[in-house]
């Protein structure tokens, strides 16, 4: 079960909830959504926005996931002038030595295509990138950023396969953080 917080939002405007689920485009869940004075995203029932069962009703979002999926949702004012996006995966793909950690991202369904996020390494850090991925998606050099975070795209898909185990290892600044997950079919599992 999710709730939204929202800063900054300016009141007395109206807001449409949207969600976006992997290999789907972004869908409107609700109109007329509002922030409260603590910033909870709520139904306040004043004409033209939505009811819920009590006034300023908190908007429930009930959701399922897949290891590592990603649940996308944006707050877009009725105007179009005013927007805010939010992003949670529940049962994150991850792992971490040190105070470096590495995690996994599904941007397809089946675990075809991920993004990695790596933090807690050195600035401008060259990290060795590497594991069973397809050749092609491997960056170039990969650099930490200023940050101490780095992030990369890659296919994980094999040729003739439908389905398989990646293994990936970022190696860097005195870390060397490791996972592995499932691709393809049986790899959407809901948790």
């Amino acid at each position: 079960m999710y709730n939204l917080l929202g800063k900054g939002f300016p009141a007395g405007k109206k807001y449409d909830l949207w969600f976006w689920k992997l290999g789907k485009a972004p869908q409107k869940l609700m109109q007329g959504v509002s922030f409260d004075k603590r910033g909870l995203l709520v139904c306040s029932g004043r004409p033209g926005e939505c009811s819920g069962s009590v006034a300023n009703d908190a908007v429930n979002i009930q959701a399922t996931a897949m290891a590592g999926e990603p649940k996308r949702f944006a707050v877009v004012s009725t105007d179009g002038s005013v927007a805010g996006f939010a992003e949670a995966v529940p049962f994150p793909i991850q792992a971490s030595e040190q105070n470096c950690k590495l995690s996994v991202v599904r941007q397809a369904p089946l675990a075809e295509t991920v993004l990695l996020r790596a933090s807690g390494y050195p600035a401008r850090e060259a990290l060795s990138v590497t594991g069973n991925f397809k050749a092609e998606s491997m960056p170039r050099n990969p650099t930490v950023s200023s940050d101490g975070t780095w992030q990369g795209l890659f296919e994980t898909q094999t040729p003739g396969q439908r389905s398989g185990t990646t293994n990936i290892k970022v190696a860097g600044g005195g870390c060397a953080v490791s996972v592995s997950f499932l691709w393809g079919e049986g790899s959407g599992k809901q948790q």
